[in-house]
């Protein structure tokens, strides 16, 4: 099964562009608006309540530095409600968030605000708490590196990382009662999988 699965990998080794738009910037530390020029999401705060949109799509690692920074050193008093809506991005941009987001002190509630795709359904399935609107979609897909994330002399370890990273992500897919067992291999065998959230919502329901 694993060989099968690394060989699946393998050829999905294909050249993706996952574009980041320019966003504001609000200073985490103020209870008022402040703009800065920031790619990839818009972050709002009022008083001990943070919005994080992360927008249409997830940028690289570096695109998110600064916000990783604010949310280590975010209380257990403050809120963060990340919206999630886009079409997925790259895969260190996705692996910054998650881990921030699961590591912060702050109570994190992650929002399906429409439809989502690739990386984003994929940091969904990290959230401790999770909103979904009826009537949407999710849709996950085999991991696919992109032409920025390669380099010649690193391919094989970068491989092997996404490969770990995705067997994590998965699991958690599972776990979290998003995805079933079914639905993650077929998605392992190089298909792609939607998943509407009416049907999340009662696999949700039937997880409490």
């Amino acid at each position: 099964m694993a060989k099968q699965i690394d060989t699946i990998l393998i050829v999905s080794l294909v050249t993706m562009i996952f574009l980041a738009s320019v966003s504001p910037y609000v200073n985490a530390r103020t209870n008022y608006v402040t703009m800065k020029s920031q790619k990839a999401y818009d972050i709002y705060r009022v008083g001990n309540v943070i919005d994080l949109y992360l927008g249409d799509s997830i940028g690289s690692s570096d695109d998110y530095a600064e916000l990783v920074h604010e949310l280590k050193y975010l209380s257990a008093a403050t809120d963060v409600n990340v919206y999630l809506y886009g079409h997925g991005g790259n895969m260190t941009g996705l692996r910054a968030l998650q881990n921030s987001l699961l590591n912060t002190n702050a109570n994190v509630t992650m929002h399906i605000t429409s439809n989502t795709y690739s990386a984003h359904s994929m940091l969904a399935c990290t959230a401790k708490r999770l909103v979904i609107t009826p009537g949407l979609e999710m849709f996950f897909h085999p991991i696919l590196i992109t032409a920025q994330e390669l380099k010649v002399t690193d391919l094989m370890d970068m491989y092997m990382s996404y490969m770990r990273q995705m067997r994590s992500l998965f699991s958690a897919c599972i776990i979290r009662g998003i995805m079933t067992k079914e639905e993650v291999r077929k998605v392992m065998h190089g298909g792609d999988v939607y998943v509407p959230t009416d049907e999340i919502i009662k696999r949700l329901r039937g997880n409490t």
